[in-house]
């Protein structure tokens, strides 16, 4: 098993199985409402999205449990995605990021953020996000290549 080859193969064999980055998503926290005596597990984000609690939620550790005649419930957060590459390319693992200010040309197959993007005149062959899309189904094709791109 010491054969440089054998290890070789392994790792890669690891490698092929894992994947080389994913999302990692942070524990689930247990959150309460004093007020409403509710109780819920919440998934604070992850690498393409930070989430907090809806106002009068307390946030307690990931192994704290719900206290004693406090209802579970199910509560969903404030959430707010990031503007970066990974978080905005198709098939990335995780949450969605905010990819609202990504424009993409299909010709040169290049994708880049700019600012405030659905405002600005882009150069030609460059488009923004339609009004019409969604915000999930505009990310950039795994096949593109990432630039910095001006917009006026």
């Amino acid at each position: 098993m010491n054969d440089p080859r054998c290890i070789t193969m392994l790792v890669v064999s690891i490698l092929v199985q894992t994947g080389l980055t994913s999302s990692a998503p942070m524990p689930l926290l247990m959150i309460v409402n004093n007020d409403s005596m509710e109780c819920a597990r919440f998934l604070p984000g992850d690498e393409c999205m930070d989430c907090s609690p809806p106002e009068g939620w307390d946030i307690f550790g990931p192994y704290d449990s719900c206290p004693e005649n406090y209802k579970v419930v199910n509560v969903t957060g404030i959430c707010r995605g990031f503007e970066n590459e990974r978080c905005c390319t198709e098939k990335h693992t995780g949450a969605s990021g905010d990819c609202r200010n990504l424009v993409m040309n299909n010709k040169t197959k290049k994708c880049a953020f700019v600012a405030n993007a659905s405002n600005c005149s882009l150069p030609f062959g460059w488009l923004a996000m339609p009004e019409n899309a969604s915000q999930s189904m505009w990310v950039c094709p795994i096949d593109y290549d990432w630039t910095l791109l001006n917009c006026t």
